[in-house]
């Protein structure tokens, strides 16, 4: 069976959003893709527009970068969930405590 993509449920503009929510993270495609049991470069072909992520696989990119997902979808709410913005520790994102 096709599975619903976070591209059939909102608007474009959830990829930039991501990307901006990573870097703010500073946290790199490979530690992102890595996350999600992905490559980098699958991780930079969604960001580019080229390749989507199932909501499952969005939902875990969110969790990874402590974003609402509210706002990466429609760009509402606060970026980061709870306290300060995770920060850079090897490019890879802050573990969550």
């Amino acid at each position: 069976t096709e599975q619903t993509t976070p591209q059939d449920l909102q608007s474009k503009d959830y990829r930039a959003r991501l990307r901006e929510a990573r870097l703010a993270a500073g946290a790199s495609l490979a530690a992102v893709g890595e996350a999600l049991g992905k490559t980098l470069q699958f991780a930079s072909e969604v960001e580019k527009g080229r390749s989507h992520y199932t909501v499952p696989q969005l939902i875990a990119a969110c969790d990874v970068l402590r974003l609402h997902s509210t706002w990466v979808l429609y760009g509402v709410g606060p970026m980061f969930k709870g306290g300060p913005k995770p920060t850079k520790s090897s490019g890879r994102p802050a573990a969550r405590g």
